[in-house]
């Protein structure tokens, strides 16, 4: 379901084609595709870090963050914080300086 992130978020439609495919054995995965714009600031950062987390605990399956576009990451500006630490996202208390910083 590209591109349609309220489906999973603010309705049951979805988390419930998911229930009835279960039914019938089939195993699935939710895969969330991020745009690396996501990670050039910190509040984007988190707002989608929500957004990919209320997924996961709506749909209750395993779950896959992709970060897509990440040759591109370098036209956003200087990021914060090197790549790993997007991709690991272990302390979210050092982005918090960050915040109020345009």
């Amino acid at each position: 379901f590209p591109g349609q992130v309220e489906l999973f978020t603010h309705y049951l439609c979805i988390q419930n084609i998911v229930k009835r495919l279960q039914k019938e054995d089939y195993r699935l995965a939710a895969v969330h595709l991020v745009d690396a714009y996501h990670c050039s600031d910190p509040s984007r950062f988190i707002s989608i870090a929500l957004v990919s987390l209320m997924t996961m605990l709506r749909l209750e399956l395993p779950h896959i963050n992709i970060l897509s576009k990440v040759d591109l990451i370098e036209q956003y500006g200087p990021l914060a914080f090197n790549l790993d630490f997007f991709t690991e996202c272990l302390d979210l208390e050092r982005i918090l300086q960050f915040l109020d910083n345009p």
